[in-house]
């Protein structure tokens, strides 16, 4: 509802909040989380899954207004907010 005001608070989150981007290793790290998620018939939408690979694959939590998707990652931290 007010793209410009949630523009503002992420800038004010990144200050205090590791910013991680992809890396060689992280097509493999989200192959890893889909093929066990499938195995288990509990896949989540790709885009969440390339989100919790690339905290995952940085050591960092993930903080998430819904976290149920992400809940499935197998040693995912995940913070919720909102």
């Amino acid at each position: 509802r007010d793209p410009e005001g949630e523009l503002r608070g992420l800038a004010k989150l990144t200050q205090w909040v590791p910013v991680v981007y992809p890396d060689a290793a992280f097509p493999e790290a989200y192959g890893e989380i889909e093929a066990h998620l499938r195995r288990k018939g509990t896949p989540i939408p790709t885009m969440d899954a390339l989100i919790a690979a690339l905290a995952k694959r940085h050591g960092q939590p993930l903080l998430a207004r819904d976290p149920e998707h992400f809940a499935r990652v197998p040693g995912l931290v995940v913070q919720t907010y909102g």
